[in-house]
């Protein structure tokens, strides 16, 4: 291997390069190497620098001989494309084609090139040097600083008089060859790599850097080795700039980044502080590394290592409640560092197997710590370069312990994508050991893998020894740069001025407002890049005082910060328009803002009415503007609409105007002006940002004592799949394509029970109760998720139509919840009959790992039943890669229905935002007893309605107190205890805990008298579910009771919610006859509805409620057919249309759209046969039906009858073939009555 490295690197496969030499002899030199940099500058050559560069020398070995004619640029692009087509030694670029850098003087853009991790170290150079604390000797800093600055500076003004921003990636192309622009733009941009000594002086001086400082990367075509052999030698890449006589030519501008690290080590040799330079280089790193790993998910532990004398730092982090991570941190400490041949690969071995001794010593000694016993340990080994090849090794110490490697720059990379979690790392080093990946590259592996699930699973086309393309990691790499956007802006008070580092706030949408909540050590600061003028928003600091520390950063404060920037940039354009060009100086926004609990007891006392507003406490001192945001503003927020944001935004919008034009403000009508700008940018209505809410009618909503949900994270979901055919079929195994019906629903079972095998074989690890308490405080977490999300979800469409798809993300959002709750109180309800018997505590991987069960169960067993039911024909197959493979038709038809749903959805949520803000009156009356509902309550469950809210409200209050919001104690005191607080008796509490529990059965089929439904937790409506029984009794003895605060105020609802909406499955004789009563009650409030609805919309045509047809009825017919709910006659369009009226529930799994299907077409009563009737009457009567309605002209008229549903279902969209009536949603109707008659 080491033969074959060394025949390539001396060029023994590559093509033999032609010599331009006599050729260039003909061209005006200058011209020449200036095209040839713009051409190096271009994205479509990005990647294509070897042959560039080659260009490029030989043009300066010649350029005392060559000619002063013009450059005719369509013969040089043929002769470069001639005889420059291709290079094997260049690769499709990994990396951005600009990137920025931050500098003590701000923002510097510069060509990535070809360089992998030296812009990461150009940065972290730069960090060290612009850092007064770290101790270095100020002739090199200065000079280091300086000369770097200057040639970054000469960078930034090329890149941006190309018209580059930040963060850009290259132009793909097809066939490799060497770019040529036009003519045109060649004139245009040529020059911009040509600067005079003037030129020069002037930049150097804007920067107060001698301009000498730049010989430090001044070429000198006499004195270099211009006919290089090596590319990795070629002089450009670290001296990129030419000097002749007066004139400055920047051939390299890729070069730059190179140029620059290997400058600042050689400085460092010079001055002799390589050593030190380099160790601080390394500890800032490291410090940075533990940073973006916290963010991971890894918490650092305080342990004391063995000492050392390595190029390494460590630290030893927890990722979940077992797993220990050993992170070493090996740097190059520059030993036999060659500035002259900086990328000459350097290998200690002797030092290479010290580090690996170290990793076992470490290994040894955490394996003996007794505090560490028992747990899983992993090996993170980070590798930071300072530009030249390395080697490392880090095999695993013994089989046990799990190592993974890469570089720091790539942990940047992951940290800035938002993709990983504490379990991210763990898990791919198990999944990439186990897949047939071939890639040697850490990026594009993991890079495919957090994109595609979680899984190396490409399609069952690639499951075998893939090799994966670079443009995997390009796009992650482009993706989580943009993401983050780290840049930095110049923040001045007080005449002090420094560049801040920022990075993007998240938002559904990209916009650019920025923040320094990623940058440790700094205030909260948020601003924008879209206004003339910097402004600055922060909370209330004394400037003055360095002891001060501002006002406590709650998430609503900086919520608040976030918001005046949001509502800047959406009225950017009309504030830009009036405050003219950019303006130097900055604009300081300081909130001082008051805690919500001052306003609570005014929100209660006084409904938020336009009458009762008070305006923004608004002062302005030079310029800075000061916000006092009291209770009086957390009022004007407590509404429906925006009207506290428009006061909020008016006020700063004016202190800014008034700072920048303070002179013409009233004269020229500028106060005007910004009402306009409100008006237009700010209107009126749901767009808020600030959303203040009383959570005390629904504690759901309160954000108090929850500890976080725990996402479903896809590794387990895939890895329970993979091979799952292999293993459920006979050997030796073999892939079918669409296996019949019996075969289909045969093998469906089989995966149910292995993920029910798989998952009874994890939690057999854990202790059952630990397992259980853990859960319900997530499904805590997840109630709160989910009606925050559906509180935001109004506010959060109006604010985001226009920047993105914002119902695909709001979408996305509850589906997203809405998997995750099922799967979790499905789960919780098999911990709760299945307990375990293990000891080791429940971590994040049991609970990944259980989840993705319990996910798999659900999804798989929905299947079986969409055969089993004849819901869908989907295809099964046998894979290739031993996956089981279902098409994805059914899924395809559902979407229509599923979008339907979403519309459906936000209009309700829209509906109910309004009511979240009604004030709350403590001196209300109480509401009306319903006493035939109380009676029939009583009969059902043996309990007085009044003593059962009584007892579940203390229960819900006894929880809400305890951690996690999840009470968990001996049952016979709980039982005293919510007997008391409720002031019922034990007994009204034993029957409420003996009639809605869970309880422990020994196995999850044991259902006795409760029916074989109870086994299938992917159906719904289920006497044994968390939703009908959220007190979970432990044990066999069922000594100790559990349950979630929100989950019982949940279930509360929704049982009193079933009844009312009559699908409470009734046993007392009274509560079926109330159910049904309501069922009567409701169907017939939807028809009025509908019929008023059809009026209002109609004036002009003739509608009827309830038209009979039968003997007697308004319609005479021999026999009765039943009633039109809703007849409509429209005599312009000459169209009659009847309409069927269905109050329908929702139909969620196969199994409800089965028992939905059977309404419609099973027995005399089904609703398509009345239905059927009705219209073969109708269609035969027209006339008589006309003239009972007076219409007499009865000619050319269509007719037509359909059903009216109260909500989008999903059988129109699974059986479409099912029946001629169209269905349509009283949603549908309401937003276009014309959709009667299309």
């Amino acid at each position: 291997m080491a033969d074959l490295m060394a025949r390539m690197k001396a060029g023994a496969f590559t093509k033999k390069s032609h010599d331009p030499s006599a050729y260039f002899k003909g061209i005006d030199n200058n011209s020449l190497v200036g095209l040839l940099a713009l051409l190096q500058a271009l994205p479509e050559n990005h990647g294509k620098n070897i042959r560039i560069e080659e260009l490029q020398r030989k043009a300066l070995q010649i350029r005392s001989q060559a000619q002063n004619r013009s450059i005719d640029i369509p013969e040089l692009r043929k002769y470069v494309q001639e005889h420059y087509p291709h290079n094997s030694l260049e690769d499709p670029p990994q990396n951005l084609f600009t990137e920025n850098i931050m500098t003590p003087l701000g923002n510097r853009l510069l060509f990535a090139g070809i360089t992998e991790n030296q812009i990461f170290t150009l940065q972290q150079f730069l960090t060290i040097l612009g850092n007064p604390n770290v101790e270095l000797p100020n002739e090199f800093r200065e000079t280091a600083m300086g000369a770097v600055l200057l040639l970054l500076t000469i960078s930034d003004r090329v890149v941006q008089g190309l018209g580059y921003g930040r963060y850009t990636v290259s132009k793909p192309d097809d066939d490799n060859q060497i770019f040529f622009p036009s003519e045109d733009f060649i004139a245009r941009h040529v020059g911009a790599f040509t600067f005079s000594e003037a030129e020069l002086h002037a930049l150097a001086s804007s920067i107060a850097t001698p301009p000498e400082l730049l010989d430090h990367f001044l070429l000198s075509p006499a004195q270099a080795d211009l006919d290089v052999s090596d590319h990795e030698d070629d002089p450009l890449l670290f001296q990129p700039i030419l000097k002749d006589d007066k004139t400055y030519h920047l051939l390299s501008p890729t070069s730059i980044a190179f140029a620059c690290v290997n400058k600042v080590i050689d400085l460092a040799t010079r001055y002799g502080v390589k050593k030190e330079f380099l160790e601080r280089y390394s500890e800032t790193t490291w410090t940075y590394s533990t940073f973006m790993l916290d963010d991971l998910g890894y918490s650092r532990l305080q342990y004391d290592f063995p000492p050392h004398d390595l190029p390494i730092h460590e630290g030893l982090f927890q990722l979940d409640t077992d797993k220990f991570a050993y992170v070493l941190f090996q740097y190059d400490n520059g030993d036999q560092y060659n500035a002259d041949h900086p990328f000459t690969p350097y290998y200690d071995e002797a030092l290479n197997e010290k580090v690996q001794a170290r990793r076992k010593e470490v290994f040894h000694a955490l394996r003996g710590d007794s505090r560490l016993d028992p747990v899983r340990l992993f090996n993170l080994n980070l590798f930071l370069g300072i530009g030249r090849p390395t080697q490392h090794s880090f095999g695993p110490t013994t089989a046990s312990w799990r190592v993974l490697g890469f570089n720091v720059p790539e942990l940047q990379y992951l940290y800035r994508s938002g993709l990983c979690h504490s379990l991210t790392l763990w898990n791919y080093s198990n999944a990439y050991e186990a897949s047939n990946i071939d890639t040697p590259f850490f990026l594009t592996n993991i890079a495919f893998y957090l994109t595609h699930d979680e899984s190396f699973y490409f399609d069952d086309g690639h499951y075998d020894f893939m090799t994966l393309q670079v443009g995997f990691e390009l796009d992650f790499r482009l993706e989580a740069t943009q993401r983050f956007d780290a840049h930095s802006a110049l923040y001045t008070i007080n005449g002090k001025s420094r560049h801040v580092p920022l990075s993007r706030i998240i938002q559904p949408a990209r916009l650019p407002l920025y923040s320094t909540e990623t940058s440790p050590g700094l205030p909260f600061l948020v601003t924008l890049d879209s206004l003339n003028v910097r402004v600055w928003i922060r909370l209330m600091k004394n400037e003055h005082d360095e002891t001060d520390g501002g006002q406590r950063e709650t998430s609503f404060a900086k919520e608040v910060c976030t918001s005046i920037a949001y509502w800047l940039n959406e009225a950017s354009l009309d504030i830009n328009r009036i405050i003219g060009d950019d303006t130097p100086d900055s604009i300081i926004i300081a909130v001082d803002l008051s805690k919500q609990e001052d306003a609570t007891a005014y929100m209660y006392e006084t409904p938020s009415t336009d009458a009762v507003l008070r305006p923004i406490t608004c002062a302005l001192y030079g310029r800075v503007i000061e916000l006092r945001l009291d209770k009086y503003f957390y009022h004007s927020l407590h509404r429906d609409d925006n009207r506290g944001e428009q006061n909020l935004v008016n006020a700063v919008i004016q202190g800014i105007v008034k700072i920048l034009r303070p002179r013409s403000f009233e004269s020229e009508g500028l106060e005007e002006q910004v009402r306009g700008i409100i008006r237009a940018r700010v209107p009126l209505g749901r767009m808020k940002k600030l959303l203040v809410q009383l959570a005390d009618e629904d504690i759901r909503v309160n954000s108090s004592n929850v500890k976080g949900v725990r996402k479903l994270h896809r590794y387990d979901v895939n890895r329970q799949i993979d091979g799952l055919a292999k293993k459920l079929t006979k050997k030796p195994y073999r892939p079918r394509k669409r296996l019949p019906p019996p075969e289909k629903q045969t093998l469906l079972h089989a995966v149910v029970d292995d993920f029910y095998n798989g998952l009874r074989s994890t939690l057999k690890r854990y202790e059952s109760k630990d397992v259980l308490i853990k859960l319900l405080k997530f499904y805590e977490s997840a109630i709160q998720v989910r009606k925050r999300q559906e509180f935001e979800a109004t506010p959060l469409a109006e604010c985001f139509a226009h920047h993105c798809d914002i119902e695909a993300v709001i979408a996305e959002k509850r589906r997203s919840n809405a998997q995750y709750s099922v799967t979790l109180r499905c789960l919780i309800e098999h911990v709760a009959a299945e307990a375990s018997d293990g000891r080791d505590p429940f971590d994040y991987e049991g609970v990944d790992g259980t989840l993705a069960y319990m996910l798999n169960i659900v999804n798989w067993g929905s299947l079986s039943d969409d055969l089993r039911f004849e819901i869908a024909d989907i295809e099964v197959s046998l894979l290739e890669s031993g996956r089981v493979g279902t098409d994805k038709k059914f899924e395809i038809t559902l979407a229509g229905f599923h979008q339907a749903k979403l519309i459906e959805d936000l209009e309700d949520l829209g509906q109910s935002f309004g009511s979240s803000f009604n004030p709350i009156r403590i001196d209300a009356a109480p509401p009306k007893r319903n006493t035939a509902f109380e009676d029939a309550f009583h009969d059902e469950f043996n309990i007085p309605y009044s003593d059962f809210l009584n007892s579940v409200d203390a229960a819900i209050y006894m929880a809400f107190q305890c951690d996690g919001s999840v009470f968990n104690g001996p049952v016979e005191a709980w039982k005293k205890e919510v007997a008391s607080r409720g002031e019922v008796s034990e007994e009204t509490v034993t029957a409420v805990i003996n009639r809605f529990s869970l309880f422990e059965r020994g196995a999850i089929d044991n259902v006795g008298a409760f029916g074989l439904q109870e086994v299938y937790p992917w159906r719904f409506g289920r006497e044994l579910s968390l939703l009908r029984r959220p007190l979970v009794l432990l044990g066999k003895d069922r000594a100790e009771v559990a349950y979630g605060a929100r989950s019982v105020y949940e279930f509360k609802l929704n049982l009193v919610h079933l009844i009312f909406e009559g699908r409470w499955p009734a046993k007392s004789e009274s509560m079926k006859a109330f159910v049904a009563n309501r069922r009567d009650l409701n169907g017939k409030a939807f028809n009025k509805t509908a019929f008023e609805t059809i009026r209002a919309a109609l004036p002009s045509a003739i509608v009827r409620p309830e038209v009979g047809i039968g003997p007697g009825k308004e319609l005479e017919a021999p026999i009765d057919l039943g009633d039109i709910d809703v007849l409509v006659i429209d005599t312009s369009l000459r169209k009659v249309v009847a309409i069927e009226c269905k109050d329908l529930v929702l139909a969620r799994t196969p199994y409800e759209m089965h028992l939905e299907l059977r309404k419609f077409i099973e027995g005399k009563n089904a609703f398509l046969t009345k239905v059927e009737k009705r219209y073969a009457w109708l269609q035969n009567n027209m006339g008589t039906l006309l003239d009972r309605y007076e219409v007499h002209d009865i000619s050319k008229y269509s007719f037509e009858y359909l059903f009216l549903t109260s909500e989008a279902i999903p059988l129109p969209f699974v059986r479409n073939n099912l029946t001629h009536n169209r269905f349509l949603t009283l949603y549908q109707i309401r937003q276009d009555i014309d959709l009667l008659f299309n």
